[in-house]
């Protein structure tokens, strides 16, 4: 988390302050004293190894927004824009990670990653429910700048955290801002009727029966010889 913590800050060139620890890691006290101070001031403590190849990631991540032609876009920017905004009579507010607003309004969010195969992305997007993310933030840039609408773009940076950096833009097309709309409704419904109610329920509402899986039993059945 750190580690995309001062990924985000290097490349957008603003968020949070950084404290560079000189050490090999975080096991002797003196590393463990410098960490814990760092946290207690706001900063996000990191090692000197961890920062130098979060730089060399960042600097590989923005040549290659560049190369795909979002490097004007992108780098005129605001940054770490906060949105606040009602829905339903409802406060919301979102955090963007960067907003161009020129002839279209352009959102950037970027996702730093193990992996930013495209295959993976795919089932990323609905199970971490980025749809629902996309959804969200052009409600809110809807909701503050109405003569935009229809004029938004939503842009994800996957960017993968080791070498050499690969970044894949992906724009959701129509049947998954679809699905994410289907999302932001059914949130809105349930935050509404929590809201009336003033109930907000667990996920549960008696104790939870697990099953094994078929997978469960076949693993101990092979494990057994």
């Amino acid at each position: 988390m750190d580690y995309g913590t001062l990924g985000h800050a290097l490349i957008l060139g603003k968020g949070s302050e950084i404290a560079v620890g000189d050490f090999d890691d975080w096991r002797k006290n003196e590393a463990k004293s410098f960490r814990e101070a760092a946290r207690n001031s706001g900063l996000t403590p990191v090692l000197r190894e961890t920062f130098d190849r979060a730089k060399e990631m960042s600097g590989e991540a923005l040549e290659q927004i560049v190369a795909f032609g979002y490097g004007d876009a992108f780098r005129a920017a605001d940054k770490e824009v906060s949105v606040l905004w009602k829905d339903d009579g409802y406060w919301m507010r979102s955090k963007l990670d960067a907003i161009n607003r020129g002839g279209m309004v352009d959102i950037f969010d970027l996702k730093i990653t193990a992996r930013a195969a495209p295959s993976i992305i795919e089932k990323q997007i609905g199970a971490m429910n980025y749809d629902l993310q996309d959804a969200f933030y052009r409600h809110g840039v809807a909701a503050v700048m109405p003569e935009m609408v229809g004029r938004i773009r939503f842009t994800f940076f996957f960017i993968e955290s080791s070498f050499p950096f690969s970044v894949v833009p992906v724009e959701l097309p129509a049947e998954f801002q679809a699905l994410g709309e289907m999302k932001f409704q059914r949130a809105l419904r349930i935050w509404r009727r929590c809201i009336v109610a003033d109930l907000w329920p667990g996920y549960v509402q008696e104790k939870f029966r697990p099953e094994p899986k078929p997978w469960d039993m076949q693993r101990e059945s092979d494990a057994a010889g």
